[in-house]
């Protein structure tokens, strides 16, 4: 990834110049790529068996049409939010925004994460 590669060297470039600023390289696409190999991974998260599948949906082998989205009658929410990937085919679930945020908070998927990390 070209762009990555750019953008690490600009970050590092930042830093020196001004080294009194904490500048942190976030990285949205591998935690969500994780859930996807690894739908459960004990103590961290546990989503369901078909990650791509959204929780708010209806038909189609995602759970997810176009013509019929989240919102519009006959289209229901999930009973266990918390155990999909994605909410509605576009957005992401609050549990994984928050594993998504917690990576990014503590490690591995921020280059210094923006808290200590765990232990």
């Amino acid at each position: 990834m070209y762009h990555n590669v750019l953008l690490r060297q600009e970050l590092m470039r930042l830093r020196s110049k001004y080294a009194h600023v904490k500048l942190s390289y976030t990285n949205y696409y591998d935690p969500i790529i994780n859930i996807v190999k690894s739908p459960c991974l004990p103590g961290k998260y546990c989503f369901i068996d078909k990650p791509l599948q959204v929780c708010c949906g209806k038909d189609g082998p995602y759970n997810y049409n176009l013509t019929e989205l989240c919102g519009t009658p006959g289209v229901d929410a999930c009973q266990t939010p918390s155990t999909y990937l994605h909410w509605d085919g576009v957005h992401l679930t609050e549990a994984a925004y928050h594993y998504i945020s917690d990576t990014w908070l503590h490690g591995p998927f921020a280059d210094p994460p923006i808290k200590a990390p765990r232990n």
